[in-house]
């Protein structure tokens, strides 16, 4: 990957991470949101997993569940009005996708009062992914330079 392409990889998944961001709170339609980018559906989705390691729907849903938790955690305020802050119609809904990411109900992780840090996914996160996707590709293509250096002889 040349200078050029990677600075072309660097603005695409910060401009897809800040869009992405903005709608954390609203019920988000992933198709209306790549729309947006001007690119094709699937040239957006594609290229964001091989660059942050996570499809688009995953880090929405981890980035929801992320800042529920903390809401969860740091408020006395009721789960459904949570539940409705971050774009979900249903408590029921909520707190269906939240036992699956954490483990436990909402009331129950609120109950046990310990940040899950392990598990909670940020912005950065994804964006440390990218940078280290940026070096593993150079090392390989380092390598297979290396190799096209290497000329084989044998007998037939």
């Amino acid at each position: 990957m040349d200078i050029s392409k990677m600075e072309q990889s660097k603005i695409f998944i910060h401009s897809v991470i800040n869009l992405l961001e903005t709608y954390i709170k609203k019920p988000v339609n992933i198709i209306n949101l790549i729309d947006k980018t001007g690119y094709s559906r699937w040239y957006v989705q594609r290229k964001f997993c091989s660059l942050a390691g996570i499809s688009m729907k995953s880090y929405i849903r981890a980035r929801k569940m992320t800042e529920a938790a903390k809401v969860i955690l740091s408020t006395d305020r009721k789960i459904i009005d949570i539940a409705l802050e971050y774009g979900y119609q249903e408590q029921q809904a909520f707190c269906r996708v939240f036992k699956c990411h954490y483990g436990v109900s909402p009331t129950m992780f609120r109950k046990m009062n310990k940040p899950r840090e392990d598990i909670w996914i940020s912005a950065e996160t994804v964006l440390v992914r990218f940078r280290e996707n940026i070096k593993l590709n150079q090392q390989v293509n380092k390598s297979t330079a290396d190799y096209q250096q290497l000329r084989i002889v044998g007998d037939d």
